[in-house]
């Protein structure tokens, strides 16, 4: 069985490496450009860096290179209606979500109105969103005196681009924390005002400050329906470990958001902590997370359960057993059993 992995984030090194042990399976990459870690896929071939003609692309190395299951990252979401022209080739597309969903997920703003208009019960933080400097300013008054500190952030982003916890207390010296290397994520209320321009050139949202611990689940998925999973605790101190836990609250919710978006594959919901140890979703990564080697060292199996799912073979108890209170650091080697 031949796979192919399109243009994705660097956490599928894991993945490429890991199908490297199962004789069945051959790996095909595609990137724009060179990578550290083409050299764990079988074969490497580079994308066009225009992708007008994506699709093409695509049904073209399907053909070539006799692929027989394509796990598309690079936009998926735009090959999504054509998923007819990859059946007829008898190439099985693994898509983390429909295109209809994609744009809701990447959208925070969108993803939390839907949750609400859906009636999803699963806890989503405060939030109001502005689209320029009044509305913002406007919007911050009202949910203030309702939270012990406001936040904002794009509506889309990654990596934490724009995120921002904002200080109007008395007390806060900008500077102070500037010298001190804390202002990485903060900014003064009043500094912000004068930097906010009139019109935004995109939806940025405020939200209430979850200062909890946070945490990640890891989960393979197929139709809406979770196949394993392992839930990472993220700590705020100084600990460098996170902690593999079982929490049935964040399970709870995460079956819920599987299940409303149909998500398939390799999949990542973000969750944190408000000051009384509620967690409140985040968000939705439709995509394998850098923590899934991490998540390996549970016990469970994720790459030889993604290979069985393609077959549609059905998982065992034995295949999800797990372990927890498992303590991971940055590197995968450093566990330590609580």
């Amino acid at each position: 069985m031949k796979i192919w992995f399109n243009k994705n984030f660097s956490s599928i090194a894991f993945l490429l490496q890991e199908l490297q042990k199962n004789p069945q399976v051959t790996t095909l990459f595609s990137h724009i450009e060179e990578v550290e870690y083409q050299k764990y896929a079988d074969e490497f071939i580079y994308e066009p860096e225009n992708s007008d003609d994506y699709l093409n692309f695509c049904l073209a190395v399907c053909r070539q290179y006799n692929v027989d299951v394509f796990y598309p990252w690079r936009n998926f979401s735009t090959l999504y209606p054509h998923r007819a022209q990859f059946a007829e080739l008898g190439v099985t597309v693994i898509f983390p979500c429909s295109a209809t969903n994609f744009r809701l997920i990447d959208n925070k703003a969108a993803f939390y109105r839907h949750l609400l208009a859906h009636k999803i019960a699963v806890n989503i933080p405060l939030f109001a969103t502005a689209n320029n400097k009044a509305e913002f300013m406007a919007e911050y008054d009202l949910l203030r005196p309702r939270t012990e500190k406001v936040c904002m952030k794009p509506a889309v982003s990654i990596y934490a681009a724009g995120f921002k916890i904002i200080h109007d207390e008395a007390g806060y010296d900008p500077w102070q924390a500037l010298l001190c290397g804390k202002d990485q994520y903060a900014i003064a209320y009043r500094h912000l005002v004068e930097l906010l321009p009139e019109q935004f050139f995109n939806e940025i949202m405020l939200l209430d400050f979850l200062p909890g611990d946070e945490y990640s689940h890891d989960m393979l998925c197929r139709d809406g329906k979770i196949i394993a999973g392992t839930i990472r605790q993220k700590h705020n101190a100084a600990d460098k470990y996170q902690t593999l836990i079982q929490n049935a609250e964040l399970e709870r919710m995460s079956r819920l958001l599987v299940a409303e978006f149909k998500l398939n594959g390799f999949i990542n919901v973000q969750y944190r902590d408000d000051k009384n140890g509620v967690p409140f979703v985040l968000e939705i990564n439709p995509r394998i997370s850098g923590g899934i080697a991490k998540v390996a060292v549970s016990g469970i199996d994720y790459v030889n359960l993604f290979v069985k799912s393609i077959h549609h073979e059905t998982s065992t108890m034995r295949d999800i057993q797990q372990e927890y209170g498992l303590k991971v650091g940055a590197d995968k080697k450093y566990v330590v059993i609580r």
